[in-house]
């Protein structure tokens, strides 16, 4: 897990950064190509809190994932991202009816 948390952390930062150059600078970073693994870091990270029975925690990273994907991608990688995130609520309410 800690590796994932780092890679969170160092995400964060470089969108953080992009985000300034781009109020600043004629020639933009792509947001997209710093958000896109940054929203899938975000939910394996969830995943994993989810799997040890930390579901807050869990539902805090796919909210903020959900809030960065509306925020910064396109339609068709939201859409993926957000069928990642109900295929992973739907086994959470499976494996509850177990």
């Amino acid at each position: 897990m800690k590796w994932n948390e780092e890679l969170i952390k160092v995400g964060d930062e470089e969108l953080r950064i992009s985000l300034l150059h781009n109020q600043y600078y004629e020639c933009p970073i792509e947001i997209s190509c710093i958000v896109r693994p940054l929203v899938n870091a975000l939910l394996t990270q969830a995943d994993l809190w989810e799997a040890k029975g930390n579901i807050p925690e869990a539902e805090k990273l796919h909210k903020q994932a959900l809030e960065l994907a509306s925020k910064y991608l396109e339609p068709s990688d939201r859409a993926n991202m957000e069928r990642s995130l109900v295929s992973s609520l739907t086994s959470r309410v499976a494996s509850t009816r177990l």
